[in-house]
C-alpha cells in the first residue's frame, strides 16, 4: 500500500528537526501529542537565545533567554506554512505580545514548498534574536503595533536594536568541523622521497645525533699517469723523465 503522502512528508521534516536540534545550542525541538507509528505533526520549539520578553516603565527592554512557541503541521503543509503560537511573553513586532499571540513570518516572502520546517524555526529564531523584524508602517505590515512604534521611535534611535544590530548576534548553528587523522578521515599521502642525484653535493644523514653515512660525488678524473716506454710527462713547471728500458 503506498504511503500517504503527507505522513511521507512528516517523516522528513522529523529527520530535518532531529540534524536541527543537534547542531544547535540555542534551538530544542520536542514533539507533543505523538500517536505511536505516526511521525508528529505537533511540536513544541524552545529557544534559549537573547530576546526582549517586555519592556519596563521606562521604555527599557527587558531580556529573557527563554521563550516558546507551538507549531501545528495541518494536511495542507507544504502548501501553507504550520500554525504557530507564541507561549512566552515576547516584544516583537512581528509577534503578537497579547492573545492570540500570532506569529507574522511574511510567509509570502519566508516561506514556500521547497522550504522544510528547519529554515522555518532558523527563522523564527532569528525574530527572537531581533536579526529579523519589520516595524516601518507598510507591507508586509508588522502584526503588533504597538511594538513596532516602540521599535521606531524608541529602539531604533538609541541604538537597542537595528537592522545592523541585532539585540543577540550569536549565530543559533554551530558550524561543520572536518575532522582529519581521525578514524573514517582521510589524509593526504605523504610525498615520496625523490631518488638519489649523484649531481647534487655530498649529503650527511644524521639520526638521533648520529650521522649515518655521506653521499659522495665522484671527482673529477686524474691526469694520465706516466707508463714505461711513455714520452715525457709534463705538469706544471716540471718535466718529468720517462723510465727507459734496459
Amino acid at each position: 500500500m503506498e504511503q500517504d503522502p503527507h505522513v511521507r512528508r512528516l517523516l522528513v521534516e522529523q529527520e530535518r528537526l532531529i540534524n536541527l536540534k543537534g547542531r544547535s545550542e540555542f534551538i530544542d525541538i520536542e514533539p507533543v501529542d505523538v500517536t505511536p507509528g505516526i511521525p508528529p505533526d505537533k511540536y513544541i520549539i524552545t529557544f534559549t537565545c537573547k530576546g526582549i520578553a517586555r519592556i519596563n516603565e521606562s521604555g527599557e527592554p527587558v531580556a529573557s533567554q527563554f521563550h516558546r512557541v507551538s507549531m501545528y503541521i495541518s494536511r495542507e503543509f507544504p502548501r501553507q506554512e504550520p500554525h504557530l503560537k507564541w507561549l512566552t511573553p515576547i516584544w516583537h513586532p512581528n509577534i503578537e505580545h497579547k492573545e492570540p499571540h500570532h506569529v507574522c513570518t511574511n510567509n509570502v516572502q519566508n516561506f514556500y514548498s521547497t522550504k522544510g520546517l528547519d529554515d522555518l524555526i532558523l527563522i523564527l529564531g532569528e525574530m527572537v534574536q531581533y536579526k529579523r523584524y519589520h516595524a516601518v508602517w507598510e507591507q508586509p505590515w508588522p502584526y503588533d503595533k504597538e511594538v513596532a512604534d516602540w521599535v521606531i521611535s524608541y529602539a531604533e534611535p538609541r541604538g537597542i536594536v537595528k537592522h545592523d544590530k541585532p539585540f543577540d548576534d550569536r549565530p543559533l548553528l554551530r558550524e561543520y568541523k572536518i575532522r582529519s587523522g581521525g578514524k573514517g578521515s582521510k589524509s593526504k599521502p605523504k610525498p615520496k622521497p625523490k631518488p638519489p642525484d649523484d649531481k647534487t653535493p655530498a649529503q650527511q644523514t644524521k639520526r638521533g645525533g648520529v650521522v649515518l653515512g655521506t653521499k659522495r660525488v665522484p671527482s673529477a678524473p686524474l691526469p694520465p699517469q706516466p707508463t714505461p716506454d711513455s714520452g715525457p710527462v709534463r705538469r706544471p713547471g716540471i718535466t718529468l723523465r720517462s723510465k727507459r728500458g734496459s
